[in-house]
Order: C-alpha cells, then sequence, then structure tokens
C-alpha cells in the first residue's frame, strides 16, 4: 500500500492508520489554579486555617519553598514527640505547599538536628510508629513519606495547639 506524506492534520501511520492531529495554535498561557499563590497561603487555604496562623509555622524561603520557623521551645520536650511532630511540620508543608508529593527522611533527619531532637537509634523507629499519619515508600536510607487525610487532620491540630489559634 502507498503511503501518504504528513498533513497539517494528520498523517498515514505504520500501522495502517490515519492518526489525527490538531494544528497548533498559540495561545496565552493562562496560570491553574493557585499557581501565583504564595506557598504560605496554599498551605492555609488547604487546612482552612488563617494565613497568619501558618505564618507563625512556616515561612517561603528563597528557593520557593518553604521553611519551618516554630520555636523549638513550642515543640515538646520529649525527643520522640518532638521528631513526630516536626516530621509532621515538614512533611505536611512540604506537601500541601506543593514542593514535593513525597519527602524522604533525611530531610526530616536534617531539620531533627538543626533542633536538637534527633536521637539516632530510633529515629526511623519513631517515624514509621506514625502510620496514622502518613504513607511510607522506601527502605532504609530512601524511605519517603507522604501524609494522608488523617495526616492532614493532624497536621492542622498541630498548628492550632503551637500556635494558640
Amino acid at each position: 500500500m502507498k503511503q501518504r506524506s504528513a498533513t497539517i492534520f494528520g498523517q498515514w501511520h505504520s500501522t495502517r492508520r490515519w492518526r489525527c492531529y490538531l494544528p497548533l495554535l498559540k495561545t496565552a498561557k493562562v496560570p491553574a489554579v493557585g499557581e501565583d499563590e504564595p506557598r504560605v497561603a496554599k498551605i492555609a487555604r488547604k487546612l482552612a486555617v488563617p494565613a497568619e496562623t501558618i505564618a507563625e509555622v512556616y515561612s517561603e524561603d528563597a528557593e520557593g519553598g518553604v521553611e519551618l520557623v516554630v520555636g523549638v521551645g513550642k515543640l515538646d520536650n520529649k525527643t520522640a514527640a518532638a521528631t513526630k511532630q516536626l516530621a509532621l511540620l515538614i512533611i505536611g508543608g512540604r506537601q500541601l505547599a506543593e514542593n514535593e508529593e513525597w519527602t524522604k527522611t533525611k530531610v526530616v533527619r536534617h531539620v531533627c538536628i538543626h533542633y536538637g531532637r534527633f536521637d539516632r537509634p530510633n529515629f526511623a523507629k519513631t517515624l514509621k510508629q506514625m502510620d496514622e499519619a502518613f504513607s511510607f515508600r522506601g527502605k532504609g536510607q530512601q524511605l519517603e513519606l507522604r501524609l494522608h487525610q488523617r495526616g492532614i487532620e493532624k497536621l492542622k491540630q498541630l498548628i492550632t495547639s503551637l500556635t494558640g489559634a
């Protein structure tokens, strides 16, 4: 069978089917809903919490993400409980600000070290106890966490308790 050459609207494919293509039109890019929205405002909208309350816990960093700005004195005094709070705040903030869907445990580890709430022998065990808030993927050093719906509710409760809102 004789092959046809490509046209503006389609071409004859080797599978003997005609494939149609729409002509390319130049259109102005319309931003997606929430695309121009600041990250802190996204978190506030998704948690249904005032943006001022979220700003007491998170701020926008220079790289377009969010960073944790809550004071160490507001966290639990026990290392394991504070590690759980920090994990919830870090992973929830990154996910709700649409930085990443999955967060590696090394990110949580660095923040826990910075806050002086890192317990090396029990770190992984402490995180794995939070299966009511997180989904897990991977093993060992490659372990990643993602907040699910119950975790989002726990994050909202934690933020309101830390800020007194």
